[in-house]
């Protein structure tokens, strides 16, 4: 569903469970390594769109810009074993105009093949009046029908009851209708009920003209989530689900499952997954936080993958104290963690954001793999900003949010999409987060 990313992206959920967790130790690593007497080839395929722009980083080289495509080649010449990554994706992640720009850090330690997502700009094509009307009133404890057409980044909501029609691609799309209310905590939203229409008709009317009626066989059922390990000093653990049906090609066919759950998630009746598919789990646990500015924000994260909405049990790792960097156009972030030690597949992530302007966000986010970090304790984000089609530095006074994880376990995906078909193993993950101005 088109409002997965932005409706669950606290900053923390957007660049962990993706961002961080993501391709650090190699999205979707192959096999192979590298660096012996001949030279070494590493393929790279972006999904979802294509960079807008893409530099390459060979050993200890300067960033070299390289023509933008779907797919890309770097040759490592014999005995160099570490490379970087640069692009820069258009699309709404954030506000209604955002450029994400990633650096991804590795070795062929960690593979010779990746995959990295590339947000899709929102659809500017042709678009029609879908019109329909919606009865939930079946359906206990629903507050919200969220009506979504798939084929572009559109969805609303609207009241029990009320006929509505917006504005969606011409052609045939697909409509997912789903009822929302509240959970156990104030700001908890649990999906209650879901029918999916497909070959829908854009300019038209949904269902023929027909009321779309939610009765007992759209019901979802609840499922439970455990943890293990939780702080448990400020709150009791959040998790977020999202599920992505089999086949879906983007995430704008996912659904928002649950919002800041604290013990259950839905799962989905049959007749709205007819393909499958997978429910992705990430749970949160604050244990410190201060709300002055340049103070951090603790985290401890855990996340996980069923099919079928089996129950979930999460497992938090030890606390990491929290710390300021020091203020900077490109900060330097500690990565200083030692609750990962002796343990493999682990990767480091930092990202930062800033708007430019008022219905802009720009983000800068990079993930080194624990073999190119070779026992680094931090990341500093490399300045791209000569490199044609890259993002200017923030101006001085600029606002900068800015988060920093240490994960263990593996996503195969990085910067912000869950990672659809490809169920997950257990992660673990700590996060600081916080903010200052540009000096």
């Amino acid at each position: 569903m088109s409002s997965v990313l932005p409706r669950l992206s606290a900053l923390a959920l957007a660049f962990l469970l993706v961002s961080g967790c993501g391709g650090g130790s190699g999205g979707n690593i192959g096999g192979g390594g590298g660096g012996g007497g001949t030279s070494t080839t590493v393929n790279v395929t972006f999904t979802g769109g294509t960079p807008s722009a893409v530099a390459t980083q060979i050993g200890s080289g300067a960033f070299t810009a390289v023509s933008p495509s779907g797919t890309l080649t770097l040759t490592l010449p014999s005995g160099t074993t570490t490379f970087a990554v640069a692009f820069l994706c258009q699309g709404a992640v954030y506000a209604e105009t955002d450029a994400y720009q990633t650096v991804e850090e590795a070795t062929t330690a960690d593979g010779t093949s990746f995959t990295w997502p590339c947000f899709a700009p929102i659809s500017t094509g042709s678009t029609g009046t879908l019109s329909f009307d919606v009865d939930s009133s079946a359906i206990p404890n629903d507050s919200t029908v969220e009506i979504e057409a798939l084929n572009g980044d559109y969805s609303s909501e609207l009241g029990l009851g009320e006929p509505f029609s917006f504005q969606a691609p011409v052609g045939s799309d697909t409509v997912e209708i789903l009822a929302y209310g509240g959970g156990s905590v104030p700001v908890s939203e649990v999906l209650f009920a879901a029918k999916i229409f497909t070959d829908q008709t854009v300019p038209g009317s949904l269902n023929g003209g027909a009321t779309v009626v939610l009765g007992p066989a759209d019901e979802t059922t609840m499922q439970s989530i455990t943890y293990s390990n939780a702080p448990g000093v400020a709150s009791v653990p959040e998790s977020n689900v999202v599920f992505c049906p089999t086949g879906a090609v983007n995430s704008n066919f996912c659904i928002e499952d649950a919002l800041n759950a604290t013990s259950q998630f839905s799962v989905l009746p049959g007749s709205a997954t007819p393909t499958g598919g997978t429910y992705f789990v990430q749970a949160a646990d604050g244990y410190q936080y201060s709300g002055n500015s340049g103070s951090g924000n603790n985290l401890v994260w855990a996340a996980t993958s069923t099919s079928g909405g089996a129950p979930v049990a999460l497992t938090f790792p030890a606390p990491w104290p929290t710390f300021t960097p020091t203020p900077a156009a490109l900060p330097t972030l500690s990565t200083a963690y030692s609750g990962f030690a002796g343990k493999t597949d682990v990767s480091q992530s930092g990202s930062f954001f800033w708007s430019p302007t008022m219905t802009s966000v720009d983000v800068y986010s990079m993930t080194a793999s624990e073999n190119y970090q070779n026992g680094s304790i931090s990341i500093t984000f490399p300045n791209l900003s000569t490199i044609p089609g890259f993002l200017p530095l923030p101006a001085s006074g600029a606002s900068i949010s800015w988060f920093v994880s240490v994960e263990q376990g593996s996503i195969p995906n990085a910067a912000g999409v869950p990672p659809l078909n490809t169920p997950i193993p257990s992660v673990q993950a700590v996060s600081n987060s916080g903010a200052y101005d540009v000096p």
